[in-house]
């Protein structure tokens, strides 16, 4: 159930938790495949970490040297990338879709005085900042495995009224 009191329910962009667990898992999915090259290691690092403010620093530095990627690993990149806008199209969620798809096809162009690609990379790298910034307002998914996003603990508190001890039995000497 969402959380009551949530403001902006009524707003179609607004992402639900539904929504952030599938963007969750959309990146974390795209970070395990940037992890297996050592160029973009750091971007799927920080992506699988849930960091998405890391993830965009990493991904602005490469669009910074994205002409000296070695071949192998911006194919891998634009394949990661291709994918994970499909995943994003297929859960909805279309404004991220835009930026990964946009980041991939700028990937296909190899020309290194070309300054696509480096442009997209840096439009995904805002838009992961902006999705932080999501994150950061609703809390992330509760389907997170790493234990530190504490959820309310509703009604954990029993405390027992009227259970003081020593009610008025003054012992006099």
């Amino acid at each position: 159930a969402p959380p009551a009191g949530q403001e902006g329910n009524s707003n179609p962009d607004a992402l639900g938790e539904g929504d952030l667990g599938a963007i969750d898992n959309i990146l974390s999915d795209l970070g395990e495949a940037l992890s297996e090259n050592p160029e973009t290691s750091d971007i799927g690092e920080a992506l699988q970490n849930g960091d998405l403010e890391g993830a965009a620093a990493a991904i602005e530095r490469t669009a910074d040297n994205v002409d000296l990627l070695p071949e192998d690993a911006r194919q891998n990149m634009q394949e990661a990338l291709q994918q994970a806008a499909q995943q994003a199209r297929d859960a909805g969620q279309e404004d991220l879709a835009e930026d990964l798809q946009a980041a991939a096809d700028a990937l296909q162009n190899t020309d290194p005085n070309n300054p696509m690609a480096a442009d997209a990379l840096d439009e995904l790298a805002d838009g992961l900042r902006d999705l932080s910034q999501v994150f950061v307002t609703m809390g992330t998914p509760g389907d997170q495995s790493d234990g530190n996003q504490e959820g309310p603990d509703v009604g954990s508190s029993a405390g027992e009224p009227g259970s003081g001890s020593g009610a008025g039995t003054q012992g006099l000497p």
